[in-house]
């Protein structure tokens, strides 16, 4: 897939936490940048964020916004971008936008072009999504 991927000039930024039978360790990292040529990954794991910035991969960490420790989480880490989940709290997306300066993902329950613009509308470089519907908007 990420060969595919890249044959049609796009970037393969793999989100390594969904790919059943690798672990959450580190090494995983390395075999997709050996492996696959990926150009970066997306993950909850700070230590796979870490090990993909020292491979100079893109990185983005996702982030399911619960609580305030999950806000503090962001502080830590210097990813590329940061995937906030769910993506419906567009004071949130300010917030964290305001804390790290770093680009915000929007994902997570979002279905509806309301939802999509107010996420934009709050600073959110783009909108990760498995619905088709929002896909197409």
């Amino acid at each position: 897939i990420v060969e595919r991927i890249k044959n049609a000039g796009k970037m393969a930024i793999v989100h390594v936490d969904l790919i059943t039978g690798l672990s959450g360790k580190e090494i995983c990292v390395d075999f997709l940048r050996n492996s696959t040529r990926a150009d970066g990954i997306i993950s909850t794991r700070v230590n796979m964020i870490q090990r993909a910035k020292e491979l100079q991969m893109i990185t983005v960490f996702r982030v399911f916004v619960i609580d305030s420790m999950a806000l503090d989480s962001l502080l830590g880490v210097r990813p590329d971008a940061i995937d906030i989940l769910p993506g419906l709290m567009p004071g949130i997306i300010r917030k964290v936008r305001a804390l790290t300066g770093l680009p915000v993902l929007a994902g997570g329950l979002i279905t509806e072009k309301q939802e999509v613009l107010q996420a934009l509308d709050a600073g959110a470089l783009a909108i990760s999504s498995t619905a088709p519907a929002v896909w197409q908007m």
